[in-house]
């Protein structure tokens, strides 16, 4: 009886793991990046991603420094960005 389901079971599975930021890869993480109006610009998948990531935490920002260092540390891959002391900050995130 369950047997039938097992296929839509499956195919429901690989989109919600597949097709999602943190798991897609290629043409999915494009179509990601496209929502949010990243361009690829030749970037590797998790380069990329990060960006796809950095787009997003920007768009939801309020411009705060302590959103403007998250950005920057989603796009540089660094869990530990040093913060020195500065009066402005200008970060152009298209």
């Amino acid at each position: 009886l369950v047997a039938p389901m097992q296929p839509l079971e499956d195919a429901l599975f690989d989109l919600w793991t597949s097709r999602r930021l943190g798991t897609a890869t290629g043409v999915l993480l494009d179509q990601i990046g496209a929502l949010v109006l990243q361009p690829r610009n030749g970037l590797d998948d998790d380069a990329y991603e990060r960006y796809v990531f950095a787009k997003i935490a920007a768009n939801n920002s309020s411009g705060r420094m302590d959103t403007i260092i998250k950005v920057a540390k989603l796009v540089l891959n660094d869990p530990v960005l040093v913060h020195l002391p500065v009066r402005v900050v200008f970060i152009h995130v298209r």
